[in-house]
């Protein structure tokens, strides 16, 4: 069966070529050592994770051409916060179409400004991790069959 995730380049050779993925990609943002520690603990039996201390970061990967499956991104951020690296990722072309699940310890108020961004998930910190996993699956098998209905029906009706 041939894999219909687009191809990625590596930037670093701790990072690998497209084809030596045999799990989904995910990207975690988050300005706390501990949390992308706990994160990367967490998700690298499901995901091939790459962590990312800062937006500015994940943002120099995703120009490079690495394109994850998933971004799991922090609101709260020096520097750059999370929503205005998720308003960049939507505003681009290229990127527009990666799901992104921000992560917060903030009050409610903030769901609404990450929806209208384009966010297709808000979760709390702390949250538990197996509960996380099978939300970041569901949202990568939503994805994967809208993407297969698209085919599909250009395939029988072209434009």
């Amino acid at each position: 069966m041939q894999n219909s995730r687009p191809s990625r380049k590596a930037h670093s050779p701790n990072i690998k070529q497209y084809g030596e993925y045999s799990k989904p990609v995910l990207f975690l943002v988050d300005d706390m050592d501990t949390f992308r520690e706990l994160g990367f603990a967490i998700f690298s039996k499901d995901f091939e994770v790459q962590l990312y201390h800062c937006g500015k970061k994940l943002l120099d990967s995703l120009k490079l051409g690495i394109k994850p499956d998933v971004i799991l991104l922090d609101i709260e951020m020096p520097e750059m916060n999370g929503i205005e690296v998720l308003q960049l990722i939507k505003n681009s072309d290229q990127h527009s179409q990666i799901p992104v699940i921000m992560l917060t310890g903030m009050s409610k108020d903030i769901e609404k400004q990450c929806y209208q961004h384009g966010a297709i998930d808000v979760l709390y910190k702390p949250t538990h991790s197996k509960l996380l996993i099978k939300l970041i699956k569901m949202h990568l098998t939503i994805i994967d069959l809208r993407n297969k209905i698209n085919e599909k029906a250009m395939k029988y009706c072209p434009s």
